[in-house]
């Protein structure tokens, strides 16, 4: 797993390249939650994904051909932008590492 760097911000963006892969990820807030968009190399993937925590945020196989992402949180607590970098954090899982 490797760890991105997220702010306690209610949206943002941000870009990060995994080995020849270049991901770029928006995290917004939406009520009670938050959602994320994602590309890899410029390819959408997910627009709008709710993120679950605990659960992958590509929500299909098919999609995870480059690895994949989670939200971690204490205490199975809901997602929380302003706990971002403190009690939550989003990391990278490589491909088959779910």
């Amino acid at each position: 797993m490797l760890n991105i760097p997220i702010e306690p911000l209610p949206n943002q963006s941000l870009t990060v390249n995994i080995g020849e892969d270049r991901w770029s990820i928006t995290l917004k807030a939406a009520n009670t939650s938050v959602v994320a968009d994602i590309s890899v190399n410029d390819v959408v993937l997910v627009q709008g994904q709710r993120i679950a925590v605990g659960t992958p945020i590509l929500p299909y196989e098919y999609l995870q051909g480059s690895g994949n992402f989670l939200l971690l949180v204490d205490d199975d607590a809901l997602p929380d932008y302003t706990l971002f970098g403190s009690n939550q954090a989003l990391v990278y899982v490589a491909p088959g590492g779910i």
